[in-house]
């Protein structure tokens, strides 16, 4: 198991997760009322300096989104 998988497995309690995905779902079912693209919400509610922000520009500079579609690559090589 790498580093980071490790970290959280260890470093989250089981309430979390449940918090989050209960985030995620709500986050989708906004997304799944809208009536314009989802980048848009996202650029109005994400505040520069905030926690949000920070993860996003965190993961544009990591190259994150092309590790994902690499990796779908890779699953269905």
């Amino acid at each position: 198991m790498n580093r980071p998988v490790m970290f959280f497995s260890r470093n989250l309690s089981y309430e979390r997760p449940k918090m989050e995905l209960a985030t995620f779902h709500g986050a989708v079912q906004l997304a799944q009322q809208l009536d314009e693209p989802i980048h848009l919400l996202r650029e109005r509610v994400t505040s520069k300096g905030g926690t949000t922000y920070a993860a996003l520009t965190s993961m544009e500079v990591n190259d994150v989104a092309n590790a994902i579609v690499r990796a779908v690559h890779a699953a269905s090589s």
